[in-house]
């Protein structure tokens, strides 16, 4: 009798057994595979599968691919239920592609796939060698996979160089892709829009690794990752709506150097990032720790050097939320890792950060957002058990909301504006909020020094002055209204010597004063109630007089000044606050 096989069924699927392929984990089956795939080739699409319980060994060529099919359509090649081992034997960083995509579309693909000569049970020796699985070339739509690899090179590689036409651009990558000991689960280079993958990895290097793209979605879960996962520009091309939603917990041991995710620009080629949206779940293990846990970098031309020039790089719209945890490190949460957005050259701009909710926990260093040029950042909801650090060397807006931390602390050479509403500060005013010409709104904001409670206000703004307060400096200009006289509260501190930390040399005056005044539509100021101490100073070491005028001004507005007695000379700092409780909404307090 004759035997029957699938290809003498018209439309039936090609089984790779019909082509001489025998799966018993011995036998070479790299010819027969060849075979099978040329016939489907040869249909321009089609279903293949390699049955049940085998295991196909193969032999791919090293710097060359086993299979290629070209202009193919509705393709399903099913081996989820058997295994493919590839027994080359690979060097140093040798690869071989398994599957090479030439411009084919509707694709669906399952196969557990090993690369015998890459596989490391050790999470130190990760070897940058094996098949690349999947190959995607000059352009193609619509692959789903589900892949279980275990060693190799890459899982998927959307690949298209910068230089090539659009065309060439694959588009729409959905599935789950589980590796162990990978090198790279997944790439897209310049190609690979409309991803939504699943990554679960253990042992694997770079989860992900993407420039030049759009509208990537990845939802991971990780296990002794060893490499940073990298959302990069290069060449003028960045990444556009990226969202990550990774979790990590049940790490032992990670690369010790490296972000675990870093948002990076790889050459001085002005390149814009925009809408990134994290979301993570990590916790470092108490060995081998990562570096920081979010990272940026700027390099020059090469890759490998720190760039610290202006180059009209942008990051518009970062969202930051999750759960962090470096308990025992000595890591940051968020940090830079090489460079630094800068004013020089052609000024860089970040803007439209929305930090949180975020908890980070155990962290030595603080997050730190040292980015020039910053425009505006929210933190909402953000706890920290150490500070939260901003740095923009330009006009910036940074408003925190409902957050807790040791300290909030900016560049001292900013020109910026804070807010802060409902939180909780455990810092000393002096010290870490006082750089220089920053801007401070508190409401309902709370510092935990002794005696000092700033806050439970409707309105209040918060300005310093440096250098001799002995003679009558503007601290606050208030736009003239109509209506009501204004009850104000005053809070200061003083300090003569900003750069002292022994309490016990500096001298130091903090208290409260209060006043009630009438302020016409000419900036002219009438006094109701006399200035007067709310509490009695808290003085340490010289005492200090602080006397408050009122400055007439124009329609433009009209000033609070200060004075103050044995605060004189470079050193000598004043931190003030100024609160209005009339409840007008309308009314504007400015820093002069």
């Amino acid at each position: 009798m004759t035997k029957v096989s699938y290809s003498m069924i018209e439309a039936a699927p090609i089984n790779v057994a019909d082509y001489g392929a025998v799966g018993n984990g011995v036998t070479d089956d790299t010819s027969a595979f060849v075979a099978a795939f040329a016939a489907l080739q040869a249909l321009g699409g089609g279903q293949i599968s390699g049955g049940q319980g085998k295991n196909y060994v193969i032999a791919a060529p090293i710097s060359g691919t086993l299979i290629t099919l070209t202009s193919c359509n509705n393709i399903n090649i099913d081996f989820s239920m058997c295994k493919i081992t590839d027994t080359t034997t690979y060097t140093g960083t040798q690869a071989s592609i398994l599957f090479n995509f030439v411009t084919c579309s509707k694709i669906d693909l399952s196969a557990n796939v090993v690369s015998q000569q890459s596989v490391t049970l050790s999470p130190t020796t990760l070897n940058l060698r094996g098949l690349k699985v999947v190959r995607l070339t000059q352009g193609g739509s619509q692959l789903n996979v589900n892949l279980n690899l275990i060693g190799g090179q890459e899982g998927i590689n959307a690949f298209k160089l910068d230089t090539d036409p659009a065309s060439y651009e694959f588009s729409g990558i959905t599935g789950t892709i589980k590796s162990y000991g990978v090198f790279y689960p997944y790439v897209g280079t310049f190609s690979g829009n409309n991803v939504d993958l699943i990554l679960e990895g253990e042992n694997s290097n770079r989860s992900f690794f993407i420039y030049g793209v759009q509208h990537n979605k990845f939802r991971l879960y990780t296990k002794n990752a060893q490499g940073t996962a990298l959302i990069k520009a290069f060449n003028g091309y960045g990444c556009q709506n990226v969202d990550v939603d990774w979790t990590d917990v049940d790490s032992t041991n990670n690369q010790p150097a490296a972000p675990r995710l870093s948002i990076e620009w790889g050459d001085s080629t002005a390149a814009t990032h925009s809408d990134i949206r994290i979301n993570v779940n990590w916790k470092n293990p108490s060995a081998s720790p990562w570096g920081n846990s979010l990272g940026f970098a700027k390099f020059s031309d090469g890759g490998g050097t720190a760039d610290t020039t202006g180059r009209g790089h942008r990051l518009y719209g970062l969202a930051l939320t999750g759960f962090s945890d470096n308990t025992g490190t000595s890591a940051s949460h968020v940090n830079w890792e090489a460079g630094a957005f800068s004013t020089s050259g052609t000024p860089d701009l970040m803007t439209g950060y929305e930090i949180g909710p975020y908890v980070a926990l155990g962290n030595n260093n603080p997050m730190s957002f040292a980015m020039s040029a910053l425009g505006v950042a929210v933190f909402s909801s953000v706890s920290t058990e150490h500070n939260i650090y901003t740095d923009n060397g330009s006009v910036g807006r940074v408003l925190f909301n409902n957050c807790q931390a040791v300290s909030y602390t900016s560049g001292t050479n900013n020109i910026d504006q804070h807010t802060y509403l409902y939180s909780n500060i455990a810092s000393n005013p002096s010290s870490t909020l006082q750089a220089y010409n920053i801007s401070k709104r508190f409401v309902e904001t709370q510092i935990n020094t002794a005696g000092y409670v700033t806050g439970r206000t409707t309105q209040t703004e918060s300005n310093s002055k440096s250098g001799s307060l002995t003679s009558s400096q503007n601290i606050f200009r208030l736009y003239p209204i109509s209506g009501n006289s204004m009850m104000f509260t005053l809070k200061y501190y003083l300090t003569s010597d900003q750069s002292e930390t022994d309490p016990a040399v500096k001298s130091e005056t903090y208290g409260i004063k209060s006043f009630t005044a009438f302020l016409d539509g000419n900036g002219t100021w009438t006094l109701q109630t006399a200035v007067a101490n709310m509490v009695a100073e808290r003085t340490q070491n010289t005492a200090s007089v602080l006397t408050v005028s009122l400055v007439n001004g124009t329609s433009a507005g009209a000033f609070i000044a200060v004075s103050a007695t044995n605060y004189n000379g470079a050193q000598a700092m004043g931190s003030f606050e100024l609160s209005s409780t009339t409840g007008n909404p309308f009314v504007a307090l400015d820093p002069v």
